[in-house]
Order: structure tokens, then C-alpha cells, then sequence
């Protein structure tokens, strides 16, 4: 495999999986169960104090700030996940200290520029205005633009899910899923009834600043476990670093991830652009707490506990354990994505009506975001196939198809004033196309495995 630097003839005996895989996986489920409990009190909370189109620009920002970090960190992330988890694997230490150290000063690098920009804008702009009283800092912080207040984070947010990857490939899922879904939001929600509490002040941006709390709070949580968790010989090891083959692989994950990290991004950012109601920004962000956080948080959580051995195997090409692994993920995440569903179907009007009673009206469009994206979220073992296989270009591809129907489809509906329910039929459409090319293309390079499940 490409990007390893690793002779398998070496190796003798492939890594074993974990004897406790499948209780690990049922563990990290219910934790995740908790984390989505938390997260939709902390949205729901948020739709409360601030208004439909507050509350929507301030899921479009932090959605923009998320698209910019993973644009900043260059794919590291991912990248991260597939060689920590094989160099650890593998015990290449030497390789595993040259990495982290690579990571190291790509992050200074990359955060010098926007934490500057953010500085100087600060700098300047209260230089320039009057500060005589509160109100007048509080309204010069209100009326200044919310990307260019809040770039510095951008980075951080990249630093976090490359932390996150990390952890995942040390096997740490349950301490990152504790960190990312539980502490970083609980930080957030006591953090705003302090704020209106203290101060009962109404906008968006405070809101933002106590996102970015919890980012950093989640950072330095991350970091500390990561810090434990490497066994002290790595860091006795003269480093050894492949930076070609690094990047080389990093380069289309870079590009996968700009498009995945900027799905919602894209589609909020059309509603705005080209929609007359602008509420619709709301509703989507309500939906995508909804379902969107279990789709892609839980369902990844599954896979991580399985993909992290699907380098190891491939390269030593034990199939049989790799369909084994693609067996067991799928049986998990097809069965949660059946059941969440059937969940959304019942309590659906429920859950957007604890959001606000305007809320309500979103539910048919819930209904088709939650059913057309477990599609792809039941059977996101696939993609990880093709990354863990080192066919990222076929991923890449498989994205670029669904992206651009997404783009084609929301644009023209938003253009052409649709309701926001037709509007997510194009967001199905996006999701059949991806499904249908992630098929094909993990049929075209990954023929020992079955993509249904076999013995």
C-alpha cells in the first residue's frame, strides 16, 4: 500500500483484532446516545434565545469556520486516522514520532496567519470606535463581521478533528466521544446560562464565542489524552519522516473533506444567497441537529471502531478479516440508521417543536433529509474501504459526483424560490448519487470484499 513504508514480507504475523470489538462498538453506541441527548438540548436552547434567522446564521458560521479549519489543515485529519493507526499497529515508532511532529508544525504554521488576522481586525477596529460605555464595546462587537471576528478559531477547529482522528487510531473513540459530544457542549450550555443570566443581551455572535470555549476546552482535553496514551518509546525514537508520501496521500482527502465538511455549509450558504426567507436557515439548522449530528457523529463512531484495522489487514492481505470487519460495522450502523429513522418518523414533530413552535412546519423536509442521508451514513464502512484501501481517489470522485448535484440542485430550487421541503429533495438527490458511485467504485477496487455481508 502506497504511503505505509512498510514491507509486509517483514511482518509475519497480522495485527489481531480485539477480542472485545463488538462490545466496544455497543458501548460507544450508547455514549453516543448521550452525546446526541446533549447536543439537542444545546441546539434547542440556542433556537430558543435567539431568533429563526439569528439562529441560522449562526449555524452558517460556524459551519463556514468548520469548512475554512478543514481547508486549513489540508486533509491532516483523516490522513492522521490511516497512518497513526497503522505505524502504532505496526509499532513503527520511529515513523509514528516523525509524524506527530509533522503535525506539530503544520498547525503553527497554518494558525500564525489567522490568529494575526483576527488580532489586528480586533486591534483596529476598537481603536477606531467608542468605547465611552458597555454599550457602545457591546454594539462595536455586534456590528463587526462575524468571519473575520472569528477566523482565529478556524484552525482550531481543524486541530480538533485531526486530535479527534488521532484518538480514534490510538482506539480512545469512548474519550473522544466524552470530550467532543458531552464536555465541549455541557461547557457551551452552562457558558450561555451564565451569559443571559449576567447579561440577557440577544446575538449571534456571543453565541459563537462560547462555541469557541468549548472548542479550545475540547482541544486541551484532546491533547492531554493523546500525550498519555503514546508509549514513552515513541518519543525516545529518532524521528523519521516521509513527507511526500505524506502528502501525496493527504491531497485527495484534503479535497474529500472540503466537500464533506462543506455540505451543510454550501446549502445554508445557497438559502442565503438566493432565498427570499431567509427563516429557511433556521429550519435547516434545526433539522440538521436533528439528524444530521446522529447521522454523521454516531455512524462515524461505528466505523472508527472498525477502519482503524482495515490498513493493517489489507496490507497484509487477510480479506477474509476485512470482510468480516465490513460485516459487523454494517450490521451495526444499517440497523441504527433503520431504527433512528423509525425514531425521526414518530417524534419528529416533537423534537422541532421543543425548538419553537415555527419549527413544526420543517418536519416533512426532516423526514427527507433523515431518510435520504442514512443511505449514505448506514453504509459509510464502504467509504472507508476506499480510504483505508488507498483508493482515496476513488472517494474523491465519489464525492465530486455527489457534491455537484447537491450544488446544481439546492441552487436551482433556492433560485427558483422552492419550499424547503423541495429543496431537500435535491439534498436526496445528492445522497442517491453518492450511494450509487460509492458503490461502483468500491465494486471496481476492492473486488475480494463483498459489499453485502458473507460469511
Amino acid at each position: 500500500m502506497a504511503g505505509t513504508d512498510i514491507n509486509p514480507a517483514q511482518v509475519t504475523k497480522p495485527p489481531a483484532l480485539p477480542a472485545g470489538i463488538i462490545r466496544k462498538t455497543v458501548v460507544i453506541i450508547a455514549l453516543n446516545l448521550a452525546c446526541y441527548v446533549v447536543m439537542y438540548c444545546l441546539n434547542a436552547v440556542l433556537a430558543r434565545v435567539m431568533s429563526t434567522r439569528d439562529y441560522g446564521m449562526y449555524g452558517l458560521i460556524v459551519n463556514t469556520l468548520i469548512t475554512i479549519g478543514t481547508f486549513a489543515l489540508f486533509g491532516f485529519d483523516d490522513t492522521s486516522e490511516f497512518f497513526i493507526s497503522v505505524y502504532a499497529s505496526l509499532k513503527k515508532h520511529d515513523l509514528l514520532r516523525g509524524f506527530f511532529q509533522f503535525l506539530a508544525k503544520i498547525f503553527v504554521f497554518v494558525a500564525t496567519p489567522f490568529v494575526l488576522i483576527s488580532l489586528v481586525f480586533i486591534v483596529v477596529s476598537f481603536m477606531q470606535g467608542k468605547l465611552s460605555s458597555r454599550e457602545e464595546a457591546l454594539k462595536l462587537i455586534e456590528a463587526s463581521h462575524p468571519l473575520v471576528l472569528f477566523i482565529w478559531i478556524a484552525p482550531f477547529l481543524g486541530a480538533m478533528a485531526c486530535l479527534e482522528a488521532v484518538l480514534y487510531a490510538l482506539g480512545a473513540q469512548i474519550q473522544t466521544l466524552v470530550y467532543r459530544g458531552i464536555v465541549g457542549p455541557l461547557v457551551m450550555l452552562i457558558s450561555i446560562g451564565g451569559y443571559y443570566y449576567l447579561f440577557g443581551r440577544e446575538h449571534m455572535h456571543y453565541a459563537v464565542y462560547l462555541y469557541c470555549l468549548s472548542i479550545l476546552v475540547t482541544i486541551g482535553l484532546q491533547a492531554a489524552t493523546i500525550v498519555r496514551r503514546i508509549p514513552t518509546v515513541v518519543w525516545a525514537e529518532k524521528p523519521k519522516r516521509v513527507v511526500k508520501t505524506w502528502v501525496t496521500y493527504a491531497i485527495p482527502i484534503f479535497f474529500c473533506d472540503l466537500i464533506y465538511f462543506g455540505i451543510d455549509t454550501s446549502v445554508m450558504g445557497e438559502m442565503h444567497l438566493f432565498h427570499v426567507n431567509k427563516e429557511y436557515l433556521g429550519l435547516y439548522m434545526a433539522i440538521s441537529s436533528i439528524s444530521g449530528y446522529f447521522l454523521v457523529s454516531i455512524m462515524s463512531s461505528i466505523a472508527s471502531v472498525f477502519e482503524v484495522y482495515i490498513g493493517p489487514l489489507w496490507e497484509q492481505k487477510d480479506f477474509r478479516a476485512v470482510q468480516s470487519l465490513i460485516n459487523k460495522a454494517l450490521a451495526f450502523s444499517v440497523g441504527f440508521c433503520a431504527l433512528f429513522c423509525l425514531f425521526v418518523v414518530i417524534a419528529g414533530h416533537k423534537l422541532l417543536e421543543n425548538f419553537g413552535p415555527g419549527y413544526v412546519e420543517a418536519y416533512p423536509a426532516l423526514l427527507i433529509y433523515t431518510i435520504s442521508a442514512s443511505l449514505n451514513a448506514g453504509t459509510i464502512i464502504w467509504q472507508s474501504l476506499l480510504k483505508f484501501t488507498d483508493n482515496v481517489k476513488y472517494l474523491l470522485k465519489v464525492y465530486i459526483a455527489g457534491f455537484v448535484v447537491l450544488l446544481i440542485g439546492v441552487g436551482f430550487g433556492c433560485y427558483r424560490q422552492w419550499s424547503l421541503d423541495k429543496i431537500l429533495w435535491a439534498y436526496a438527490a445528492f445522497q442517491v448519487v453518492t450511494l450509487l458511485v460509492c458503490i461502483y467504485y468500491v465494486r471496481k477496487a476492492a473486488r475480494p470484499i463483498s459489499l453485502i455481508p458473507v460469511l
